[in-house]
């Protein structure tokens, strides 16, 4: 497997994180953040898979990613049922994993040109 650093002015790469922030072209963001490969979007009522609803998600429905990454530190990492089934009716695959492991997964998929959305909780 080959592997190439990712340089662009455009594209949100997260160069730093830790378990509650990540830093995205020297600006650090906290829990409650969706970030999208071109913007990112300040969601501080994203505490928990309960807020995962369509009033909290519409700009990531509209963006129509083919995957969501949901990065949390929870011990528990089952997403809410209603949450599960708003995704699975908009035909949008996701994946809820711990925080450290959805940001490297998120610089994967842009390095792959991948339509991809990642949500920090």
């Amino acid at each position: 497997m080959k592997f190439h650093e990712i340089n662009s002015d455009s594209l949100n790469i997260i160069n730093a994180y830790d378990h509650n922030s990540v830093t995205i072209k020297k600006n650090t963001f906290h829990k409650g953040v969706i970030i999208f490969p071109e913007k990112i979007i300040s969601k501080p009522l994203l505490t928990s898979y309960k807020d995962l609803k369509i009033d909290n998600l519409k700009e990531v429905f509209e963006y129509k990613p083919e995957l969501i990454l949901i990065g949390s530190n929870f011990s528990n990492k089952i997403i809410d049922k209603h949450a599960q089934i708003l995704f699975i009716d908009k035909k949008i695959a996701y994946e809820s994993m711990n925080f450290d492991s959805a940001c490297r997964t998120f610089n994967i998929l842009l390095s792959e040109q991948r339509k991809a959305v990642l949500i920090l909780m």
